[in-house]
């Protein structure tokens, strides 16, 4: 292939992939809130980490910057707490994955759990617990619900993304 076939194949890709991230965006603005805990899931932390799963540490960087933005647009405490930290992970989950892990769904719910816990109990920490928002015991009634529901929804993003990837891959 010549280069602006590949230049025009990975535009489409990355097209794909931010188009699955504005509707993970809006799924995410429009999921309803568990009833006890009045939690709502934040399903860009497991894109930004499924990206990375399936792209390696280049795009999962990226777009882990990306969804991270997009979080702290969305957030009222953060302003680039998000974008930092899933660029973070995302290129050092695209490295862990590229040299040690196979790509199933098993592995994308370790790399979700991995994602999520980390992110969520720091931002706990640092921007609810520390300033005085909400008690130490928060994190088991608030967090923890809201980073199940996060994980529970892991298969249906999981699903979307391993396709653009396996078109892209099957086209080469």
């Amino acid at each position: 292939m010549n280069v602006w076939t590949l230049r025009r194949r990975l535009a489409l890709k990355v097209s794909l992939y931010a188009l699955l991230a504005l509707l993970t965006l809006l799924a995410q603005c429009t999921l309803p809130a568990l009833a006890p805990w009045q939690v709502r899931p934040i399903p860009l932390l497991t894109l930004a980490a499924l990206i990375a799963f399936f792209e390696g540490p280049r795009m999962g960087g990226v777009f882990g910057f990306a969804c991270g933005a997009l979080c702290d647009w969305l957030s009222a405490h953060t302003v680039t707490y998000y974008a930092v930290a899933l660029m973070l992970f995302g290129v050092a989950l695209g490295l862990l994955i590229e040299y040690s892990m196979r790509r199933n769904i098993l592995s994308a719910l370790f790399v979700s759990i991995v994602t999520i816990v980390p992110v969520q109990a720091v931002f706990f920490a640092l921007f609810i617990w520390l300033p005085g928002r909400a008690p130490p015991y928060a994190l088991v009634t608030v967090a923890t619900p809201e980073a199940l529901y996060t994980l529970a929804l892991t298969p249906l993003l999981y699903f979307p993304a391993k396709a653009i990837r396996r078109h892209f891959e099957k086209n080469a």
